[in-house]
């Protein structure tokens, strides 16, 4: 019952030369965001180095950034979720790995950062796909 928005950029727009490509916006029947996707082109790995997707909850949003092939970094990072409770403050984030990566040849499918109430690190986890615990916390 909701609707969906979609724009697609080209070289003429501001948000173009900003390094987004593409917005798609999932509204409820009562015209509430619920999903905002916005992506990258390749031509603009330099300016906007990631593709991003918001899901708007009844506890807050939650924030999936994917990072372009190059960016991955050393440590190969290819996901980080951000959860945010409804007056925007951070109270998790996960770091996902690719095969491959440092991390992810001990076993480790994603970090897991908790945070306390003040916003400051309260425990950080280690897990595998399974969400059992890898290494010492």
């Amino acid at each position: 019952g909701g609707s969906t928005k979609k724009v697609n950029y080209s070289a003429q727009d501001d948000q173009y030369n900003e390094g987004i490509q593409q917005v798609i916006e999932y509204s409820d029947r009562l015209g509430h965001n619920r999903k905002i996707e916005i992506y990258t082109g390749k031509e603009h790995s330099q300016k906007l180095v990631l593709d991003m997707i918001i899901n708007f909850k009844s506890t807050g949003r939650v924030i999936e950034l994917f990072p372009s092939d190059n960016e991955t970094g050393v440590q190969g990072v290819s996901k980080v979720v951000l959860y945010c409770n409804l007056r925007n403050r951070l109270q998790k984030k996960e770091y996902y790995f690719v095969k491959g990566s440092p991390l992810s040849k001990l076993g480790v499918y994603k970090r897991v950062i908790h945070y306390d109430k003040t916003g400051r690190v309260a425990r950080v986890e280690h897990l595998d796909k399974f969400d059992k615990k890898v290494m010492p916390q």
